[in-house]
């Protein structure tokens, strides 16, 4: 890869996990795109989900995210979504991140008008979130996602739901897709050995409320639910200010939740990639092991640190973040 180029990093929500035929076109696929890494795939059975990490240059990564359009254009259909995960798109989640040589503005214009390309193509609403959103209340995902895949039509029909590509407002089979430009974010699970999905509901109902207390948790997304693939219940959190908040953190907090609801934290799951900063705050090249072997991210399989950590897996000797 050309580090001296404009160098960004693409996040891709696809909702299908548990078709291997589809996986497999996607990795032969993948592997044909010039100027373009997959970092990391991460197959969610429970929420019927794959994450993608792309890392490479602007062109190469838009190139890759067309063909993927393509995949989810023929072969998933969203009225068949059966995962736990609030998706509401064949291809539902697409943040692009800026990581070298382009800021944040820049690449901003070039998303949105790479948005419009991909929504005339394909008859696909797209609705912008976070920091690209041109509404307030696109702003937060959960309220684009509210009430899933069933309830979308409706809510695109009485305008409850707005979207940023006014040539397409209704795709049958695919659904909407939300996109952003944002920094590096995680996407972090502390498992809870219960099979009982309220405790878990409850725990996150509780630390959401210490938002107004506790400003660590300011730019933090938590959600608690079940995953019987793993035998246990999740508090599922997005990190979206590593600055902030960090892995280690959020598995201290949620254990101390844990303990009274008289349950257990077993360890922990990073779906995709971290950067070494997301770790703790205090995380380096050098006590990095000991810190993985205290989030116990091997809890539910193998947690390959040459696959996980952004650093790691690009080869890098100095911190990227």
């Amino acid at each position: 890869m050309d580090w001296s180029k404009p160098i960004i990093e693409a996040v891709i929500n696809i909702s299908t996990a548990r078709d291997q035929k589809v996986l497999d076109h996607i990795d032969e696929c993948l592997s044909e795109i010039k100027n373009v890494k997959a970092l990391h795939t991460d197959i969610g059975w429970d929420a019927d989900r794959t994450v993608l990490t792309l890392l490479g240059e602007v062109k190469g990564v838009f190139e890759a995210v067309v063909l993927l359009y393509n995949i989810a254009q023929r072969w998933i259909d969203m009225n068949k979504y059966e995962g736990n995960h609030p998706a509401i798109g064949s291809i539902d989640v697409v943040p692009f991140v800026p990581v070298k040589n382009i800021d944040a503005s820049t690449l901003k214009e070039k998303v949105i008008l790479f948005s419009q390309e991909i929504s005339q193509q394909y008859d696909l609403p797209i609705v912008f979130y976070g920091d690209l959103a041109s509404q307030t209340a696109n702003k937060n995902l959960s309220f684009i996602r509210k009430g899933g895949f069933n309830q979308l039509n409706d809510r695109l029909a009485n305008q409850n739901l707005q979207v940023d590509t006014p040539t397409a407002s209704h795709n049958d089979k695919m659904g909407v897709s939300c996109w952003t430009v944002r920094n590096f974010m995680i996407a972090y699970n502390v498992n809870i050995d219960t099979s009982d999905v309220d405790i878990a509901k409850g725990i996150a109902q509780e630390i959401r409320k210490e938002r107004k207390t506790n400003e660590m948790l300011a730019d933090v997304k938590i959600l608690g639910w079940a995953t019987p693939n793993l035998s246990c219940c999740q508090i599922s959190t997005n990190i979206y200010d590593l600055d902030a908040a960090t892995m280690v953190d959020l598995y201290l907090l949620v254990t101390d939740y844990a303990h009274k609801y008289k349950v257990r934290v077993s360890g922990s799951e990073l779906i995709g990639m971290a950067p070494i900063k997301g770790i703790s705050k205090d995380c380096t090249f050098d006590n990095i092991s000991s810190k993985i072997e205290a989030l116990r991210l091997d809890d539910k399989g193998p947690f390959e640190i040459n696959e996980k950590i952004l650093e790691f897996r690009i080869g890098l000797n100095s911190y990227l973040f």
